[in-house]
């Protein structure tokens, strides 16, 4: 892996060379006269290595190997001196900005050598001299690769740097100090207690994954400006990120959440978003937004997300509708979002019934939405939000919004594989056939907008209050594979209709205390493989082996837990 390695550091080295900011950091390597000599020199060598890397395996293999690893140490430095000798001259300029006196800012850049970093001066004048590098080079006799090639693989590289997952390999095992770093703290390794403040003093870490088990970040991590991700996944403690969390500018990907398996959080013990958040327009990949005191939504207006993401409210805003508004979530590319209104638990009153409904209405959903889970809403009526323009949505999931008495339409979800209704006790799942006005009550799912989920393949049902009989539009879902239905304090009977669903591989039943019998017709569901019955008192006893009354209904099922 070396070799590639190598060519891809010089092509780096060779881009940053023919940026026009670079005349700015001139000085430190001796003018631009030398710098452009230099740019020459790795180009010399760029084009030879591809014949390098060939013959390493062949004649002279170990001295063309030793030679890269050379070649390779002295790439690595020259790349941390440029954007040291960077960093430094952009402090150095800010600096002179803030202090208007200074008449330094004013000279020519001749004079600049008064105020440059000594130590980054001298080591920049000593990398320069690559005589032993070429020296070695023009012993070997490499061939050099055709100038349309060459071009051919910058452009590969360039195009691999913008497609590229955050994090390199080449990266994480290459400077000797970072691979330190990162060895230590990467309806997987053990925790640390903290992270010490002298971490900023890696300034070319790209990447760091650690898991604390403190309720905060030092404040050093925000001096890793080259930081491009950024995972404290299962820091299940961690309460605030650093105040200068936005100097972090190249940061792409920042993962704190706490996942399990292939689900997003349960909970979030993150109590807001450090100020200036919105700045890290490079980000990425965020799985965890909290909407708290300091930070609110439109925070994310800036940001191109994509993947995953959750949004955690866990204060009342005063403008939480504008900054919905102002968050532009249609124009991420999310494929999941996860939203949970923390900060509605406690506000029964009418307005904030009203808010809730105004506020979920305003976050519009990017067409490249696949999940879509809400949790917690005190809402009223579900929005539409033109669920018709979310071609991609195959899983929805509504969990415990106590007050929701209207769902999406179904019937504009034709691709959904899965959905969850859950602790959604005023939300009424009778058959309504009644007049236009019951219509607009909101206050029904009727058969017709079952019918329409032809992909359903699971279905979840639990936590709503006074039905006796599930929705026979339920059993017109001839796709349906798993069917859970549980916390029912008031359900009687599943109806004979469930002998309809003949695709049906898994029932569990839990938590039905006046479920009396299973209906007769399960006995025609031949591809049911499971079946598990919990928390039914009057149900179980007829289910046992002895004795049970509708043990010959379920006998033919082959995994069986009652």
């Amino acid at each position: 892996m070396a070799d590639s390695i190598v060519s891809d550091i010089t092509v780096r080295v060779l881009e940053f060379l023919g940026q026009s900011a670079v005349e700015r950091i001139a000085p430190y390597f001796g003018g631009k006269r030398r710098l452009n000599e230099l740019q020459l020199t790795m180009e010399m060598i760029q084009a030879r290595l591809f014949d390098a890397e060939r013959r390493q395996e062949v004649e002279d293999g170990a001295l063309i190997r030793s030679w890269l690893k050379g070649l390779k140490r002295v790439m690595y430095r020259l790349e941390d001196l440029l954007e040291e000798v960077t960093m430094a001259d952009q402090h150095d300029e800010q600096r002179a900005s803030s202090e208007l006196n200074k008449v330094v800012c004013f000279f020519p850049p001749k004079f600049r050598l008064l105020k440059m970093n000594k130590r980054l001066f001298y080591e920049a004048q000593d990398i320069m001299e690559l005589d032993h590098i070429t020296s070695n080079m023009n012993r070997f006799h490499f061939n050099v690769r055709p100038i349309d090639q060459e071009r051919g693989a910058l452009n590969m590289v360039s195009r691999r740097e913008e497609t590229y997952s955050f994090i390199r390999e080449e990266e994480v095992i290459g400077r000797e100090e970072d691979k330190k770093a990162n060895t230590c703290l990467r309806l997987g390794e053990p925790y640390y207690e903290r992270l010490p403040d002298s971490i900023g003093e890696l300034k070319h870490l790209r990447y760091l994954k650690a898991r604390v088990t403190s309720d905060y970040l030092p404040s050093g991590v925000t001096k890793l400006h080259y930081l491009e991700t950024l995972d404290l996944g299962g820091s299940t403690t961690l309460r605030e990120l650093p105040p200068e969390f936005y100097k972090l500018t190249r940061l792409k990907c920042l993962q704190i959440g706490n996942k399990f398996g292939d689900r997003l959080q349960l909970d979030c013990k993150l109590v807001d978003m450090p100020p200036r958040f919105g700045e890290l327009i490079s980000l990425q990949s965020l799985d965890t937004f909290v909407v708290g005191n300091t930070t609110g939504l439109d925070a994310l207006s800036r940001l191109n997300l994509a993947s995953e993401l959750e949004i955690f409210y866990k204060v009342h805003r005063q403008n939480a509708i504008s900054e919905a508004k102002q968050a532009n979530m249609k124009g991420k590319k999310l494929t999941v979002l996860y939203l949970t209104f923390d900060c509605w638990l406690f506000y029964p009153h009418r307005e904030s019934v009203v808010e809730a409904d105004e506020l979920l209405e305003c976050l519009e959903l990017p067409s490249t939405l696949k999940h879509l889970k809400v949790r917690n809403w005190k809402g009223v009526r579900f929005p539409n939000w033109g669920i018709d323009e979310l071609p991609n949505l195959i899983s929805l999931e509504i969990i415990n919004c106590s007050r929701c008495r209207h769902l999406p339409p179904f019937d504009r979800l034709p691709h959904i594989k899965k959905l969850v209704i859950s602790g959604c006790q005023q939300l009424d799942l009778w058959d309504i056939k009644h007049e236009e006005d019951d219509r607009e009550k909101g206050n029904y799912v009727n058969s017709s907008s079952w019918a329409c989920m032809k992909s359903l393949d699971s279905l979840c049902l639990g936590g709503i209050s006074e039905l006796e009989s599930l929705p026979s539009g339920i059993f017109g879902l001839t796709a349906l594979q798993n069917l859970s239905i549980g916390y029912f304090d008031d359900l009687k009977t599943i109806p004979e209709s469930i002998g309809q669903l003949t695709q049906l591989r898994c029932l569990e039943i839990h938590w039905c205390p006046k479920l009396e019998a299973l209906p007769k017709s399960i006995q025609n569901l031949i591809r049911l493989q499971e079946l598990s019955i919990s928390a039914c008192p009057l149900l179980k006893p007829r289910c046992q082996k002895r004795g049970g009354e509708d043990w010959a209904l379920i006998q033919h099922i082959p995994r069986k837990s009652v």
